[in-house]
């Protein structure tokens, strides 16, 4: 979440909240601050300052957990200061989770022709590094609401729809959006999944489950999601299946970030839901959907990669397409960062290695071009530079930036960045290459 795109009135509302449960135990609230996934309080009582943070409640360490939200702090926890966290705990309880800001345009991927549409937050896995929560530009939980966006895209140029979550394959309006979307006159549709649901299972992968989103969309009216128990109850519902074959997307892009339960497990969170992850994946590649596959690299499963490679070549209908996707400095990662994010300079080989594995067994592969790693690190790897055969410039989004080494480079064109927040964990990385750029 940014300040761009956290509802102004909600974070009113957080203040008031904020400022009556610390008056209830003596504090008063100095500022409220929106940094990355998180709401900052800072708080004092004559001498005494706590720093505490507020964020939608994803099972991450904190000191209390209340209905949507979990409440921590920064620092040592002055002597009475838990009581004032209870309190704010406790004025959460009963609080929604917040609401993204749509009062903006309708938001394009940076340089495309791609429209995004986040139809839910839920989600039956917890990778380490989602940061779908809080940096969800384009959420629309109901349709008027998705064919909105879609159609304030339209106007400004998209043709391709990417249908995004949590996990949509939650949602059972997917075909009325896909058939509204062709009816605009978008000319691809691509869904995005992890494939649970469409395991063996299916039904029985159920969701963790998540409390009510409430969010505002213009022109249409503020809707209400909860999730908290299956979409597909009742023998009359349709099947995820079913949803797909209905929602007739012209690519599947299904997330699988590990070769083995054991690997999934430790990205997911979900050891439970392992098996349905790669059984789902395994029938989505047996189908006659086209299906690109999407891995994550993270350091839970980096060594795992080239295993990843080959168990994909094993299927009897292999993939399009490997994308490559190196973790972004955001959400989850951001708070696992140490545990989550390797060095550029640790995971670069692994990747080319991959790259290379996975077209000598016949699996077209890409880095991809936002979450890519800067290919001053290890230049092979601009033989994979998505997209490889298209020489136009690639913008440099607001969380990334170039540094002045990369001026006189001839990649410049051809390269979004390095993230900031990146910078910030491993210092100039970039900067201290010994070799020139080529």
């Amino acid at each position: 979440m940014s300040p761009a795109n956290l509802a102004p009135e909600a974070l009113a509302e957080l203040r008031s909240l904020a400022r009556n449960a610390a008056r209830s135990t003596g504090f008063e609230l100095d500022s409220i601050d929106v940094e990355g996934d998180r709401v900052l309080l800072s708080l004092r009582k004559g001498t005494v300052s706590v720093a505490a943070w507020l964020r939608a409640s994803t099972g991450e360490a904190c000191f209390a957990r209340a209905g949507a939200w979990s409440v921590g702090y920064r620092g040592d926890l002055p002597p009475g200061a838990d009581e004032l966290l209870r309190a704010l705990a406790s004025a959460l309880e009963h609080h929604p989770a917040p609401r993204p800001d749509c009062s903006a345009d309708v938001a394009l991927v940076y340089g495309t022709d791609q429209l995004e549409i986040r139809v839910t937050l839920a989600c039956n896995e917890h990778c380490v590094f989602c940061n779908s929560w809080f940096g969800a530009s384009n959420l629309a939980t109901d349709l008027p609401s998705a064919v909105l966006l879609a159609s304030q895209a339209r106007t400004r140029g998209a043709r391709k729809l990417v249908i995004s979550g949590g996990e949509p394959l939650l949602v059972r309006w997917l075909p009325e959006l896909a058939r509204e979307a062709r009816r605009m006159g978008f000319s691809h549709i691509c869904l995005q999944t992890n494939a649970v649901l469409l395991s063996r299972r299916g039904r029985q992968a159920q969701p963790a489950p998540i409390t009510s989103q409430t969010h505002r969309t213009p022109g249409a009216s503020e809707a209400t999601q909860s999730v908290s128990s299956h979409p597909f109850q009742g023998s009359s519902s349709p099947t995820p299946w079913d949803l797909l074959r209905a929602t007739a997307p012209d690519e599947v892009l299904v997330s699988a970030h590990g070769s083995t339960a054991k690997v999934l497990a430790s990205v997911t969170r979900r050891p439970k839901l392992a098996t349905d992850h790669l059984d789902g994946m395994k029938r989505l590649l047996a189908s006659d959907f086209q299906v690109v596959v999407n891995f994550v690299v993270c350091r839970q499963n980096l060594a795992d990669l080239p295993r990843f490679v080959r168990m994909l070549a094993r299927q009897p209908r292999r993939p399009s397409l490997l994308a490559l996707s190196f973790v972004a400095p955001m959400g989850l990662a951001w708070d696992n960062r140490h545990d989550t994010i390797p060095r550029y300079a640790e995971a670069a080989p692994a990747v080319l290695s991959a790259l290379r594995l996975s077209r000598s067994l016949g699996i077209p592969g890409v880095l991809s071009e936002y979450c890519a790693i800067p290919t001053c690190v290890l230049p092979d790897l601009r033989e994979f530079a998505d997209p490889a055969d298209e020489l136009r410039p690639i913008h440099v989004p607001p969380d990334k930036t170039l540094l002045p080494r990369c001026e006189p480079c001839p990649w410049k064109p051809r390269c979004s960045g390095v993230f900031r927040r990146y910078l910030e964990m491993y210092g100039d990385e970039i900067q201290l290459l010994d070799t020139p750029c080529p």
